[in-house]
């Protein structure tokens, strides 16, 4: 009957997390966009470029939402 009741032991994971210096990160991003740390490594510029255009890609959807809203109001009021 006890095997019927036997819980499962919890899964355990080896994850060690990494260290982050928010500040120094900050201090790093400033650096790169006045252009003053030319060393700057090829996977901070890219995280750098992709986020620039997820940026860019959000607005221009928030604004094309907008417009269609607009677009819609317009139709339904002058279909009334």
């Amino acid at each position: 009957m006890q095997g019927i009741f036997k819980q499962k032991e919890k899964r355990t994971f080896n994850y060690v997390p990494r260290y982050y210096d928010k500040q120094a990160a900050e201090i790093k991003k400033e650096k790169m966009e006045d252009g003053e740390e030319p060393s700057v490594a090829f996977s901070d510029k890219f995280h750098r470029k992709i986020s620039e255009k997820r940026q860019a890609r959000n607005t221009s959807t928030r604004k094309l939402l907008i417009m269609l809203g607009i677009l819609a109001l317009l139709i339904y009021i002058l279909m009334r």
